[in-house]
């Protein structure tokens, strides 16, 4: 019974993002506007996943249902550097999937696309988010771990998908441009020859700043969470 609260949030959240990507979108839009859709959808974000955090933490801590041995937080440990790294390029990197007048304009003129960080995939953040909560899901084996990395996990993975689908809806020709040379798939555009990837194409104080926020968040899983996450 204690994991009912934590449940609902963590579903509430999730498919709070899977209607982003449905139909159910653009009819508010329609009626009410983009502004009024956008702000609805940032509150209800915020307030699930407010919860969530609260519940988790609140969550009464039993016998996990596995261990990891003690090499896997090495694994981890790189898991969390990749997936932080597409975290934080997908975010501060020019995306031409963000924005719908942006789509348009940045897969008609052709800029952009299957470049950096894009080449490997079109969702890196999401993508990051769900490397980092698979792992984190491995790594805890609690029951509240599950839910709440399980859901973003799933709003990653899925949300990402669906958000394609849209997209391919409502740009047509636009979308299918950039398509063909991009992937939601990692890596399937770069093994395929569809994008080329050269490390030139990303900036040195990107990687430094992904070091940065790496080794800042290990010594914050220590120091606050009194959780080793080096077998050191």
């Amino acid at each position: 019974m204690q994991y009912i609260s934590l449940f609902i949030a963590s579903f509430g959240f999730m498919a709070l993002h899977f209607v982003s990507a449905s139909n159910i979108r653009a009819k508010v839009i329609t009626k009410f506007g983009e502004i009024a859709w956008l702000s609805l959808f940032s509150i209800l974000s915020l307030v699930f996943f407010i919860w969530m955090v609260v519940e988790y933490i609140a969550a009464e801590r039993v016998e996990d249902l596995w261990q990891m041995p003690l090499w896997w937080l090495w694994v981890n440990a790189a898991l969390m550097f990749i997936s932080l790294t597409l975290i934080l390029l997908g975010y501060i990197s020019k995306n031409p999937a963000i924005g719908e007048s942006n789509l348009t304009k940045h897969a008609l003129k052709g800029k952009h696309l299957g470049k950096g960080i894009f080449a490997i995939t079109r969702h890196p953040a999401m993508w990051g988010v769900a490397i980092l909560s698979a792992a984190h899901m491995l790594t805890n084996g609690s029951i509240e771990a599950q839910m709440f990395f399980g859901s973003l996990l799933g709003t990653a993975v899925i949300g990402s998908y669906l958000q394609d689908k849209r997209k391919a809806r409502n740009h047509g020709e636009e979308w299918a441009q950039y398509a063909t040379k991009t992937s939601w798939l990692p890596f399937k555009a770069l093994l395929s020859g569809r994008a080329k990837f050269r490390i030139s194409d990303l900036k040195w104080w990107q990687i430094g700043l992904a070091i940065i926020l790496w080794a800042g968040l290990l010594e914050l899983h220590r120091g606050y969470y009194g959780a080793y996450v080096l077998p050191l």
